[in-house]
């Protein structure tokens, strides 16, 4: 009797032993070098989403919601070069990809099939801004123009980000120095939609936005950073140059 249980404790230590082998084969071979949980409310509607980024031949971004998930595929320059979103509540499945000076949409958007192109000029497209913007914010640079694409209608913006003021933003009881930036429409239509993004002063990490989910008259939003790789809220793991992750491949 003594010895059948010890030999299913030994089954069971080497099964388990066997699963934390596989975990950490399959975390390494993901190439995730980022991962963070973030809090969402919109509205009266509140959950927590996961935010990771992977280092292949490019920089892979994925936002994981309970009912929605995009993908966004960076090169090292941090340019947005493809990006995907899915929502299966709502009956989206979409992907937009660039070319030269053309986006191209395609997929599915509200359970209608979608199949268009728009020209743009020159300015980076920059969907995951998460990422993009980490060089500008440790510059000296006060304003940005890049293209982004939003969600709910897969509409295609030019937007402009500025600096407003150097803070200290507590977050789960740490007080974390940050800058603020503002988003917005760039012309006449900058009157028509702006938030607000605060962003790590030491390495360009985004901490929290808020504004509005949309238009005039649509819901307030809030993303704030919950924690980071280990639990805890700490700093990006960079050496002198912040982005040596994304340059040294």
């Amino acid at each position: 009797m003594a010895q059948n249980q010890t030999c299913r404790i030994l089954s069971l230590f080497i099964f388990f032993l066997f699963l934390s082998f596989a975990f950490c084969f399959d975390a390494a071979e993901s190439g995730v070098i980022e991962s963070r949980s973030y809090f969402k409310q919109v509205g009266s509607d509140s959950f927590n989403a996961i935010w990771q980024l992977a280092k292949t031949d490019q920089l892979v971004v994925l936002w994981e919601e309970p009912a929605e998930k995009t993908i966004t595929t960076n090169n090292f320059s941090l340019e947005t070069l493809h990006w995907e979103i899915s929502n299966p509540e709502n009956n989206t499945n979409a992907s937009i990809r660039r070319e030269g000076n053309i986006l191209y949409v395609t997929g599915t958007l509200n359970g209608n099939p979608i199949d268009k192109k728009k020209e743009i000029d020159g300015s980076p497209w920059y969907q995951s801004t998460a990422v993009s913007l980490r060089p500008f914010i440790v510059s000296d640079q006060e304003n940005l123009d890049f293209w982004s694409v939003r969600e709910e209608t897969l509409g295609i913006h030019k937007i402009r980000v500025t600096k407003l003021s150097e803070e200290i933003l507590s977050i789960n009881g740490e007080k974390i120095p940050v800058q603020k930036v503002k988003i917005s429409l760039t012309g006449i239509l900058s009157a028509f939609w702006k938030s607000h993004i605060w962003y790590r002063q030491s390495d360009g990490v985004f901490v929290r936005f808020e504004g509005p989910s949309g238009p005039p008259g649509s819901p307030h939003m809030i993303v704030e950073l919950i924690s980071q790789d280990n639990g805890l809220i700490v700093p990006a793991k960079f050496e002198g140059n912040p982005f040596k992750v994304f340059t040294d491949y």
